[in-house]
């Protein structure tokens, strides 16, 4: 092998390791975000109808369970549309926001 075919072997798999940003990753939240609304409601309404069974209540807990699915299905695609997770960066993120206001605060008190 030459040097020329190294360098673009480097090149090639540069490329495949460092996707660009395209139409494919935006479907691909629009389809996270609807599965985790749909997996919320389901989840929820399970829970309802559940306890509806086992306390003999028929479309009370059904109903109120199936509201508390859509409110935290809405929450959660409102996290992923600000990029706020569980992990690790969660924390993060809210302690940059902490100090952005801190530091924002100190330059109005400077003035």
């Amino acid at each position: 092998m030459t040097q020329d075919d190294l360098k673009n072997f480097e090149e090639k798999l540069k490329k495949h390791k460092e996707p660009e940003p395209s139409e494919s990753s935006n479907s691909r939240e629009g389809v996270q975000a609807g599965i985790e609304l749909v997996a919320a409601i389901g989840v929820c309404v399970a829970i309802g109808y559940g306890l509806d069974k086992w306390l003999e209540t028929k479309p009370l807990f059904l109903l109120i369970w199936f509201f508390i699915g859509v409110a935290v299905g809405f929450y959660n695609i409102y996290r992923l549309s600000k990029n706020m997770g569980y992990g690790v960066g969660y924390s993060q993120l809210h302690q940059d926001k902490k100090q952005d206001k801190s530091s924002s605060e100190n330059e109005e008190s400077d003035i």
